[in-house]
């Protein structure tokens, strides 16, 4: 017999608490980047600027910045579930306006950059409190590999966002996504 510890990459799959939190992953991180991507070919179909499109990422960054200490010190204070369920929230709500102004012709840049900075300023405290709470949910034993599986999920979910948003926005139009 060896004395080497066997290596299962399916460990942390099998704790019902964290699959829930990688599908919660996996959809909020899907969800984000689809409305990323809707909102940034909204500000070219109104602005047709390179640089408007490119202030989307300043709104969002330069505010979160700051605020993402606060998130971190209120994730170590609160309850964790409680403020991500609270973070994903705002932006779902702030998606419904822009949502309802595109369906009513009132979408402009002031709107959307309303949005980018409510989603942003709502991802400083989820951040935080998502990375906060994957060692409560998972044993020691298995915390690398649900590390693993998390970041794995995160990128793919990055990477499926934008790609259904191009496929709905070349389907239906920039209001489907």
């Amino acid at each position: 017999m060896s004395s080497t510890p066997h290596h299962d990459p399916g460990a942390a799959m099998r704790l019902p608490a964290f699959r829930a939190y990688v599908v919660s992953r996996a959809a909020s991180g899907a969800a984000m980047t689809i409305v990323q991507a809707a909102i940034a070919w909204q500000v070219y179909e109104i602005s047709g600027s390179t640089l408007q499109l490119g202030l989307i990422g300043l709104v969002r960054f330069v505010p979160a910045l700051g605020v993402s200490l606060l998130g971190g010190a209120a994730a170590d204070v609160y309850d964790r579930r409680k403020i991500i369920q609270l973070a994903q929230i705002a932006p779902l709500l702030a998606t419904f306006v822009v949502l309802a102004a595109i369906a009513t012709g009132q979408v402009s840049l002031l709107l959307l950059y309303g949005v980018v900075l409510v989603s942003g300023l709502a991802s400083s405290f989820e951040n935080p409190a998502r990375q906060a709470l994957l060692p409560q949910i998972v044993p020691r034993e298995v915390f690398t590999n649900a590390i693993t599986v998390n970041s794995t999920v995160q990128s793919l979910s990055f990477v499926t966002g934008p790609t259904v948003a191009g496929a709905l926005i070349g389907w239906s139009g920039e209001g489907a996504a």
